[in-house]
């Protein structure tokens, strides 16, 4: 089992570099990440904290460009790719190329995304729901059968919101987390026998940012 005792979810405890470390740390050494949305937010805290960890890393943006302050850091030992993670083509090639490059994927992590406001016209609701809903969708879709034939996995899915210390009563930034919260409810339903995990990961307002 490559993932060992990850939480089910961490509640607005990521406000730090060393509770950041926690989700990191629960994950076996020899584990490959695939981190989406690298560039910011709970994305690059998770990114740089496997990195230190010496966990083995893809990370993924809208712009390679926003990846360049992790590759300055952390050099070869991260991989970079440009992702929109609504394309769904995309998503699947990502997948593969994870595999094909270490021959399994244990950890995803889904940030990338970006927030907005209802009566922004609906072009854009519709980028936010492609985005931030169908994107973890498929990419987590497409890492599974890989994760099932391990007998183990982790997906967490990114939710930047601000809420009291208890993480009690949270003030959604975006309404598309809220149904996020559903997938995550039904797809741990569905894994559960499978060896796979689903997790939240609830930053505090340091790390309370989606990223493309």
């Amino acid at each position: 089992m490559r993932c060992r005792d990850a939480p089910a979810t961490l509640v607005a405890s990521l406000s730090d570099a060393s509770r950041v470390d926690r989700l990191a740390e629960a994950v076996a050494l020899d584990a490959v990440w695939l981190v989406t949305g690298a560039s910011g937010g709970v994305g690059r805290a998770l990114t740089e904290s496997a990195l230190r960890l010496g966990r083995r890393v893809v990370a993924t943006a809208n712009r390679l460009d926003d990846l360049r302050p992790i590759l300055e850091d952390h050099g070869d030992s991260v991989i970079p790719i440009e992702l929109d993670v609504s394309d769904e083509s995309a998503d699947r090639e990502v997948v593969e190329q994870v595999v094909a490059a270490f021959g399994h994927i244990d950890v995803v992590i889904n940030n990338a995304g970006y927030e907005g406001r209802l009566g922004s016209g609906t072009e854009d609701v519709s980028e936010r729901i492609q985005t931030n809903l169908f994107g973890a969708l498929w990419v987590s879709e497409f890492a599974l059968p890989y994760m099932r034939d391990a007998g183990s996995g982790l997906i967490a899915l990114a939710f930047p919101f601000v809420g009291d210390e208890t993480g009690i009563a949270p003030r959604f930034l975006d309404q598309t987390q809220q149904v996020l919260e559903g997938l995550r409810r039904q797809l741990a339903r569905e894994v559960a026998t499978d060896g796979i995990k689903v997790t939240i990961c609830v930053p505090s307002d340091r790390y309370a940012k989606w990223s493309d």
